[in-house]
């Protein structure tokens, strides 16, 4: 059925008369060299854009809309439809790229500019239209609006509608000029193409409104404004165009529109009037094709009939041609049928003879296959009477009364009569059960039960002998796992997906689609911590396939993740060459991904990821190349990352500047940050805890002053992530967990009296947990031991780790935590004159626990020791006593 409308609105005439020469170069107005115009002028022809590219590739934007002509050419001559498709994304791209060159006021100040601006913008709008809309279009209109519109559909056609309206304001602006000042247009050259470009967009302008009253889910107050614009506008040109053929389209069109807006009578009397005057064939057929429909509509169903029956073709062979005549003809039995089947059931009394000869002719061309099964069931389920409850009708009857209910989206409906019917058919061999089975499933996806819809394809596509039907099994099997993934996200239900995937991969002829549905399964292979199998399907991905450079930048990705982890394990010089070569590897990707131009949100996506792990690489302790990867992560600016990457993206960039020590730099770039994304708390929160991470590192390895220095850094990022967490009452939970990094920063940066403050606070809000508590202590300790500490200052301190070892369950809890708490009250003991407590209190510990909790206590523990028993023998000697010595 696709792109038979072509020839169902006037494109194929009046559109095509107003299009340039594809050859005529000279209509970017901005001229080439004679020799690359005449070879421009070839390359299009013989549809070879990607050499056109090439020789325009230094020449001024505006020029890639002959690149774009070019891709439309080539489309016209490609078998693929994937193939297809994509040179007109490419055409589409070009024009877009070129108009937006023209948007400005040195261009618009040029009459002949803004006239070749508007027909690139006519040339866009009939290139979704006609196109791009195609196949959609064709399902509109072989259902007559019963079929609910794909969104894409809607979609392109707002499309289209932006470009004819913003061309016909500049036509109609340069109309008026014309007229106000006849000489003005003399010298351009654009006095005879501009009426016929400005009545073809009115035209084509039209037609779109139309289509978009149809199928727009919209209000029914901007369904009449959309087809009100378009009457005024067929009328204008009826009346206002010379062309005979143009003026009988828009007449057409008129009568559409009027049925469309629930006026059939002027309908009726616009097409009755055009019968006599039509003398071509594709129009007449058209006008009676039109005027069939126009009698439903007037629920005159035996004149109907008769409308159709003057185009039914005395042969009943499936669709052999592609123009417009063939597609009406063809169709014209299918609503002849339907006609009759609904005149027969509205009769006094219904005439039942004449209902079952209609039903059997819908089923006779029902049963050709192909595309005929979805439309025949449409009219079928439109035909069942709605007067009658399901338990009045018979098996076939609710078999259609339950397809008319999902048509409407009542899928509970639906449900209930068709596990009744089911029930029935499976007690019957060679009964219609397995597609029972699959509306059941179709029914229980659309009611969110996918997990149930999933196993009723599945029963289908394993036992189902009919290859027509298996397929539909699988692809609704497929459709069902990808819901049940997507709502529970789990493993083991991606891992099902897979399942369902390699058999749907195995019925896929279609190359295009195939690439496509691996590449998806092994992103779910990958969320069920199947990476071989994920691997493995990205190998099945064709080289030349489209999808092939994303393959391999996810293939080298699960080797990234793998690796990564495992390099700080591994010998230093190992984990240099295997991080080198996986370096290596991304920068290839990156070159063949720059080479190809592309600029898609999926490319996009993969260059990023490739700069990231990369960069990463780079900065790793395998390589310590902090400066390559920063000029590596410096060619993606921060608003082309993918937002789940964007965080990672920044910290990475931290990680480098801070191991280039530049801690100037690292300040004023972290301000600029926290300025900068004050309301992204998610990429706030990822920098903090990068700060953290970073600060510990060094820490741990013995670096205090660059723990320090780092610490000291991530202060104002630290408060600007308190603050916005206080401004949102959604994250009241999480407002401890950050005033506790900044707490931890403070006192790593020398601020203790400050991060004691909020340690004092957290403490009180949460007096079981232990990090609070260690934190605190040691906050207080620092405190204590400061300059100027207050006199209480000590016996807090004190009190503060003394808590700590009240805990009984302490040492098996967190030995750690213990030991530390052990050595600084201790330590606090001897300070206030009590070494042989202490002295006494160690060699306790030392009975039970002889290694005193190990590193780096045991050492602490025992020279504090030795401290407590020297001081014991100062306070025990005479001089210490005041006694006399001898």
């Amino acid at each position: 059925m696709a792109r038979m409308l072509l020839g169902t609105i006037l494109f194929l005439t009046t559109a095509a008369k107003a299009a340039p020469d594809a050859r005529n170069t000279s209509s970017t107005t901005d001229a080439l060299p004679r020799d690359v115009a005449v070879l421009a002028e070839g390359l299009i022809e013989h549809g070879m854009p990607e050499v056109l590219e090439s020789l325009l590739s230094n020449r001024a934007r505006t020029h890639q809309v002959l690149t774009a002509r070019a891709f439309v050419r080539a489309a016209a001559m490609r078998t693929s439809p994937s193939q297809k498709d994509e040179d007109l994304a490419k055409a589409e791209a070009g024009y877009r790229a070129a108009l937006q060159a023209t948007d400005s006021a040195t261009w618009n100040s040029d009459l002949k500019r803004r006239f070749v601006a508007a027909r690139w913008r006519v040339e866009l709008a009939d290139l979704i239209l006609r196109q791009r809309c195609a196949a959609d279009l064709d399902q509109l209109e072989a259902t007559s609006g019963l079929a609910k519109a794909s969104p894409a559909l809607v979609q392109r056609l707002g499309d289209a509608l932006f470009e004819y309206r913003s061309a016909d304001e500049a036509l109609t602006g340069l109309l008026g000029t014309a007229e106000r000042e006849p000489d003005a247009l003399l010298a351009t050259g654009i006095g005879e193409a501009l009426p016929a470009l400005a009545h073809a967009c009115a035209l084509n302008l039209a037609w779109t409104l139309t289509f978009q009253a149809i199928a727009a889910d919209t209000s029914a107050s901007e369904r009449a404004r959309h087809i009100q614009d378009a009457l005024r506008r067929f009328d204008e040109v009826a009346h206002r165009t010379n062309d005979p053929e143009r003026k009988i389209n828009s007449l057409i069109g008129a009568a559409v529109a009027f049925r469309v807006a629930g006026k059939p009578d002027d309908s009726a009397t616009i097409l009755e009037s055009l019968l006599g005057s039509c003398k071509d064939a594709v129009t007449r057929t058209r006008v009676h094709f039109e005027l069939g429909r126009t009698y439903l509509a007037r629920r005159e169903f035996a004149r109907a009939v008769t409308a159709f029956s003057a185009l039914t073709p005395s042969t009943t062979a499936p669709f052999t041609k592609s123009s417009a005549e063939s597609f009406y003809v063809q169709l014209a039995p299918v609503l002849r049928a339907y006609a009759r089947l609904m005149d027969a059931q509205r009769s006094h009394p219904p005439n039942e003879v004449a209902r079952l000869e209609a039903r059997e002719e819908l089923l006779a061309i029902r049963r050709r296959g192909g595309a005929w099964p979805a439309i025949c069931d449409l009219y079928l389920a439109d035909a069942t009477p709605a007067y009658r409850r399901a338990s009045e009708l018979g098996p076939g009857e609710r078999r259609l009364a339950a397809r008319k209910l999902m048509a409407q989206e009542r899928y509970a409906d639906a449900l209930v009569i068709l596990r009744e019917l089911l029930a029935a058919a499976t007690e019957r061999p060679g009964s219609n059960e397995h597609e029972l089975q699959l509306d059941v499933a179709t029914c229980l996806m659309h009611t969110q039960r996918p997990e149930e819809a999933l196993d009723n394809a599945e029963t289908v596509a394993r036992n189902a002998t009919d290859a027509d039907i298996a397929d539909r099994a699988t692809l609704i099997a497929l459709d069902a796992a990808r819901q049940l993934c997507q709502r529970t996200g789990l493993a083991k239900d991606y891992g099902r997906f897979v399942e369902v995937a390699g058999r749907a991969l195995d019925r896929t002829r279609d190359p295009t689609r195939r690439d496509a549905l691996a590449i998806e399964a092994a992103q779910a292979a990958r969320r069920a911590g199947r990476d071989a199998d994920a691997g493995a399907l990205l190998a099945t991905v064709s080289s030349s396939s489209g999808l092939s450079l994303h393959a391999k930048a996810e293939s080298i990705r699960l080797r990234h993740e793998k690796l990564v982890p495992t390099l700080t394990g591994m010998k230093p010089d190992d984990a240099a060459r295997a991080a080198r070569e996986l370096a290596d590897e991304w920068e290839r990707v990156l070159n063949e991904l720059e080479r190809s131009g592309t600029t898609d949100a999926a490319t996009r996506n993969d260059y990023s990821t490739a700069t990231l792990c990369a960069a990463e690489l780079l900065a790793s302790a395998a390589i310590q190349r902090p400066d390559a990867a920063l000029a590596r992560l410096s060619k993606v600016a921060d608003g082309d990352w993918p937002s789940e990457t964007r965080a990672k993206a920044t910290c990475l960039r931290l990680r480098c500047m801070i191991a280039r020590r530049d801690f100037v730099g690292v300040q004023q770039w972290l301000s600029a940050i926290a300025s900068q994304a004050a309301s992204d708390v998610g990429l706030l929160l990822a920098l903090g805890t990068e700060l953290e991470s970073q600060c510990r590192a060094a820490s741990d390895a013995g670096h205090e002053e660059l723990a320090r220095q780092i610490a000291e850094s991530s202060l104002s990022v630290m408060r600007q992530v308190c603050s916005a967490m206080a401004r949102d009452p959604q994250r009241s939970g999480d407002i401890p967990i950050v005033e506790f990094g900044l707490a931890r920063m403070l006192l790593q940066s020398d601020h203790a009296a400050d991060a004691l403050e909020i340690l004092d606070r957290l403490v009180g809000l949460h007096p079981e947990d232990l990090n609070f508590r260690w934190y605190h202590a040691r906050a207080s300790e620092r405190v204590a031991r400061a300059t100027h500490s207050t006199p209480d200052a000590p016996v807090r301190a004190e009190r503060a780790w003394r808590s700590l070892l009240e805990d009984a369950t302490l040492r098996d809890r967190d030995p750690a935590c213990y030991w530390d708490a052990r050595y600084h009250w201790l330590q606090w003991q001897l300070e206030r004159g009590r070494a042989e407590e202490v002295a006494r209190g160690i060699d306790a510990e030392r009975v039970w626990y002889p290694e005193l909790g190990g590193s780096p206590w045991k050492d602490r523990l025992l020279k504090l020791a030795e401290q407590a028993r020297a001081q014991s023998a100062r306070d025990a000697s005479p001089a210490a006593s005041g006694l006399p010595q001898r």
